[in-house]
């Protein structure tokens, strides 16, 4: 009889070793999710750094550069206020500005959209390199860094709304769907 009572008591062990390893191995399975909190904060911060920060608070060559030249006509914009202002009225793509027709905001010998270089400038000491990002302004992708959007595992989007006024002037602008993306 001891020798019976042994075996149930073994066999009991191997059951429950058996029963112990298989829900370990479905819970390890089901249990991987990307962390998503860097990329949040960074999405979010991102966006807010580029709707918040004025023009004459930033340490920029190329928006130094701007203002020197006369580009940048009210140096108390937001950044994105800057590039929306870019975009609506100086962009040749937009405005048809050429070398032959040549626009105050464009440069004919780069022949360059300022927006997109604007947010190029700023943008490129914002966003750590081991992450990719889009800016989107009223659905228009103007500046981007890496590819692999669709394949990303993890991809957090924020967006602010922007307005503004014309050239401190009574005509306003706004409201604008500014969207920043992210992915790793």
């Amino acid at each position: 009889m001891a020798k019976r009572g042994q075996y149930f008591t073994i066999d009991a062990f191997v059951a429950m070793l058996v029963v112990a390893t298989g829900l370990v191995l479905v819970l390890a399975l089901n249990t991987y999710q990307p962390s998503t909190a860097q990329p949040e904060v960074l999405s979010q911060e991102f966006v807010n750094t580029l709707a918040q920060v004025k023009i004459k608070e930033m340490n920029n060559p190329f928006v130094a550069q701007q203002l020197k030249g006369g580009n940048i006509t009210n140096p108390d914009n937001t950044l994105l206020q800057q590039v929306y202002e870019y975009y609506s009225y100086f962009d040749s793509f937009l405005t048809g500005c050429s070398p032959s027709n040549p626009c105050h905001g464009f440069d004919p010998v780069t022949y360059t959209n300022m927006s997109a270089e604007l947010l190029a400038s700023v943008a490129k000491d914002l966003v750590p390199a081991q992450y990719s990002y889009e800016i989107l302004v009223d659905g228009v992708p103007l500046n981007s860094r890496g590819t692999g959007q669709q394949e990303a595992k993890v991809l957090i989007s924020s967006k602010r709304i922007i307005f503004g006024i014309v050239n401190k002037s009574v005509e306003f602008w706004g409201p604008i769907v500014v969207e920043v993306r992210i992915w790793q």
